[in-house]
């Protein structure tokens, strides 16, 4: 990996828990676009419905057991994406901008209710029945 920056090591950094360090990595990051995209998975039918809420991002792919599913172009906002899904088939949801990946999500539909070998919320009355999963960003 080649890093886009560089911060030399300073006293404060090593007397001060990388204060400069910190100061320079927060100056990057403000920099930066804003992303701020969430998917929440629930059971609906055979399948799975993806809700998602984006900024920054403009297509969305679906992946089921490693196939893709789906792509929908998305606007900033809230939309819907229905794929069909197995119990414990790893879904990924993949976020780009302007072709670019920004953000991926991998989850495991073992935690959605609703799907055909799945315990049922009564079984699992201390787990929640949907889930927000923010996209690991990719900088």
């Amino acid at each position: 990996m080649i890093p886009d920056e560089r911060q030399a090591m300073t006293r404060d950094d090593l007397l001060d828990h990388n204060v400069d360090l910190l100061e320079c990595a927060a100056s990057i990051l403000a920099g930066m676009q804003v992303r701020a995209p969430s998917v929440m998975a629930s059971a609906s039918g055979s399948g799975l419905t993806l809700a998602y809420d984006v900024a920054g991002i403009d297509r969305l792919d679906v992946y089921v057991d490693g196939r893709p599913l789906a792509t929908e172009d998305v606007t900033a906002g809230a939309g819907e994406i229905t794929v069909p899904a197995a119990a414990a088939s790893p879904v990924r949801v993949d976020g780009f901008q302007a072709g670019e990946l920004v953000g991926s999500r991998v989850l495991s539909l073992a935690r959605a209710t609703g799907l055909p070998g799945v315990p049922s919320p009564a079984a699992r009355s201390h787990a929640p029945e949907t889930y927000v999963l923010p996209f690991d960003l990719i900088a």
